[in-house]
């Protein structure tokens, strides 16, 4: 290390020009020499020292057109060097002289040789470089020259494999900036870095650059997988290889909960064909990887893409995969389109309606907490979407939005709604219970505002649902816990609501004649001109309790006996009817014991009033069910999947 103290902290005497020490002929340094220093505010001296004893140094410092300034220094304990450093407001630009002699006793050597040294801009000490993915780079530096006229910002692109392109001016900002955000990010991609440099500019001279360099962009991810069935258990996955710099590219498998990578592939390959244990859903993704071992900073994945197997022949259905916004809830509007819901976002409760578009969704965004309705979202008869939310809290008042065919519209009916459902106008009926309260609320907006009417009831309804027919004719259903000897049966029961004259008439309605204990997480009523049908689970008790799902109709002569629909061990089920209710179906999935998944499930009620149940794919995915307007079955499997990304959805269609 060179003796700073030399110069800057030992005895340092400032005097005119030409004052010291007379000159003889001892001998002087020779070959002074001047170069940046550790830092710009410091410069290194270099030279030759006397052959001869002596005492110090003298060292002069001027700039052009001005005299010498002198400083004395010991001599250095590293012979031959020092450090200078320049007084605080020294200039920029400048060019300054230095000239060296040795002392001893009353005498002085000769000069040694004169050097100049042009010192340049002060740089910034520091550049930081921060990406915000898919948005910009944010740049910040420390302040630099307070001399210089503006800043000049470049770029650099560097590639996976490090090749280095041009810098490339970005932009010129005041010298006193200490910021700027780059929102060009399409070179930041497929493993490359961005190198930036500020540089301070004084009457067009650059300061030495301040760098900062970005972390490396993600790979460019295989895009557009598309799957097909290659056989019985086989399933062929394609997509197109983008990256260019990935050493490798990963195929893996997701059913149900699990998944598992396939197989390692080269960096171009752009197809694979996987044999599945069992027939079903499966969802892929394909990972281009830059490395031997996962690096979340570089791995970049396809969207995943369902996948199915040969469709039997014998099912009734055709059976299509559909790319949507994923979605919790969907309906169909007349032309087969479907809207869609979903509540997620940075707090997990923003709303998403999707309303299709000519091409596409637009969403609209419902902020705040909300929690979504079951059914939250519905198509009317002219295909005006409609959506029912309303805040956490199970007693929040509902709210109502609906697309008018220009904007959104909104209201807010005074009722915290347990069910509705749309007459064939589109006007809105709509049930609430409290649990705590011998009545029910019965809400419409059939006549243009909303009209309440409070029902009594013999029993405090635990829980209810509302049907309603296409001429507006609102049928209500409600479950309730009755006493038992002074205690509550676990065994509920449910009553029939429904318009008798002025006033409304109760009826119980017929449950499972095994005693059974049944329960209110499933049920639904559906009306049309024939015949009222309630549809509920009937639960076993035990360590492992399957829910048989029963049905039974009110018509002109009375009740019939319950059916039994289907069994379910677990997950969902969902119901939905024809124009009519002229025939009805019930989709369901679910998990064993075992943890194998039961086959999904679409049972469907003929005109007749007979049920066949058809299993589908296996999955455990949410669905959709319903009817289009001239009575074709639907089933949307795949609700409730990879948000808040594009998802796959799994179309059944009857034929």
């Amino acid at each position: 290390m060179m003796d700073r103290l030399a110069i800057c902290a030992a005895a340092a005497l400032l005097i005119a020009s030409g004052a010291g020490c007379p000159s003889t002929n001892r001998e002087a340094p020779a070959s002074l020499s001047v170069t940046e220093g550790p830092t710009f505010d410091v410069v290194d001296l270099h030279w030759l020292p006397p052959t001869v004893a002596f005492d110090a140094y003298e060292l002069q410092v001027r700039t052009e057109r001005n005299d010498w300034r002198t400083r004395k220094m010991r001599n250095s304990l590293y012979p031959g060097q020092a450090e200078f450093a320049f007084d605080a407001g020294s200039p920029e630009l400048a060019r300054f002289f230095f000239r060296l002699r040795s002392l001893r006793g009353g005498s002085a050597s000769a000069w040694s040789n004169e050097v100049g040294y042009l010192r340049g801009v002060r740089p910034s000490p520091r550049v930081f470089a921060v990406v915000s993915p898919g948005v910009a780079v944010s740049l910040s530096w420390d302040a630099g020259s307070d001399q210089a006229q503006e800043i000049v910002v470049e770029r650099q692109v560097v590639t996976a494999d490090g090749a280095a392109g041009p810098w490339l001016e970005r932009t010129r900002l005041p010298a006193s900036a200490l910021d700027y955000t780059d929102s060009d990010l399409g070179a930041w991609v497929d493993a490359a870095r961005l190198s930036y440099q500020i540089e301070y500019v004084k009457n067009g001279v650059k300061s030495k650059p301040a760098a900062a360099t970005t972390d490396q962009a993600p790979l460019l991810a295989p895009a557009e997988l598309r799957s097909a069935p290659a056989g019985r258990l086989d399933i062929r996955i394609d997509w197109i290889a983008r990256s260019r710099y990935a050493d490798r590219q990963i195929v893996s498998r997701m059913q149900r909960a699990g998944g598992a990578d396939l197989a390692v592939l080269a960096r171009d390959a752009t197809s694979f064909t996987d044999t599945v244990p069992r027939e079903g859903i499966y969802y892929y993704w394909v990972t281009a990887r830059l490395g031997d071992l996962p690096n979340p900073a570089t791995d970049s994945s396809s969207e995943p893409v369902l996948a199915f197997t040969e469709v039997a022949p014998t099912l009734p259905f055709s059976v299509s995969r559909v790319h949507m916004p994923a979605a919790s809830q969907a309906v169909r509007d007349s032309a087969g389109r479907f809207g869609l819901a979903r509540v997620a976002g940075p707090t997990g409760y923003e709303l998403h309606a999707m309303r299709p578009a000519a091409s596409g969704w637009t969403d609209h965004l419902i902020a705040g907490q909300q929690q979504l309705l079951q059914p939250g979202v519905l198509f009317d008869g002219q295909d005006r979407m409609h959506v029912l939310y309303r805040a956490p809290s199970p007693a929040s008042p509902t709210l109502h939005e609906w697309y008018d065919g220009t904007a959104w519209q909104q209201e807010t009916p005074g009722l915290a709604f347990a069910d509705a459902s749309l007459d064939g106008s589109g006007a809105l009926h709509a049930v609430g219970c409290a649990g705590d309260v011998a009545s029910v609320t019965y809400a419409t907006n059939r006549s243009g505002s909303w009209v309440k009417q409070e029902i009594a009831t013999s029993n405090k309804p635990a829980e209810c649902r509302i049907a309603v027919s296409d001429a507006g004719d609102p049928k209500i259903v409600y479950a309730y816990l009755p006493p038992l000897g002074g205690y509550i049966s676990a065994r509920e029961e449910l009553v029939l609501v429904a318009p008798s004259g002025q006033s409304w008439a109760e009826e119980a309605v017929p449950l499972a004649p095994d005693g059974k204990a049944t329960f209110g997480s499933f049920l639904h009523v559906f009306t049309g001109p024939a015949r009222t049908t309630v549809l509920f689970d009937s639960v076993n008790g035990g360590n492992i309790p399957a829910a048989e799902i029963h049905a039974v109709d009110r018509e002109a002569n009375g009740w019939t006996i319950p059916a039994i629909v289907g069994k379910r061990l677990a997950g969902s089920a969902v119901a939905a009817a024809a124009p009519g209710a002229s025939r009805l179906a019930v989709a369901w999935n679910g998990t064993d014991y075992t943890g194998r998944g039961s086959p999904t499930t679409v049972a469907v009620r003929d005109s007749h009033g007979t049920w066949t149940s058809i299993a589908l794919f296996q999955s455990s995915s949410e669905m959709a069910v319903g009817f289009t307007r001239e009575g074709t079955l639907w089933v949307l499997d795949g609700l409730g999947q990879f948000w808040p990304q594009p998802s796959d959805f799994l179309l059944y269609v009857e034929r």
